[in-house]
């Protein structure tokens, strides 16, 4: 039930194993910030090619690409991941949610 938090991609728990999850939000810096100031690790994983040093020469124009990319962030997942770790990720970003 989050308002400005949504999966970046339809995950099927049934078709994948995931490892790694990706959210979008419109104020990505910001959550990052505040999931950095819980202690909790997150990336920019996903990038748009053109902005890959080898396709850089390409100049490619991805408008939206680019705006999308803007408001992707990784949150933390790993098979060691305890129940509790888990739940204080989601907390966060709950708290997040609710805040901004």
């Amino acid at each position: 039930n989050f308002k400005k938090l949504k999966p970046a991609f339809p995950y099927k728990f049934t078709n994948s194993s995931y490892w790694m999850f990706t959210i979008r939000c419109k104020k990505r810096d910001l959550l990052i910030e505040y999931l950095k100031s819980k202690k909790i690790a997150t990336t920019v994983y996903i990038k748009p090619l053109p902005l890959h040093p080898l396709y850089k020469k390409y100049k490619s124009k991805i408008p939206v690409s680019l705006k999308i990319w803007k408001e992707l962030v990784t949150v933390p997942t790993y098979p060691n991941m305890t129940n509790s770790q888990f739940k204080y990720v989601v907390q966060s970003l709950k708290e997040f949610d609710q805040r901004y």
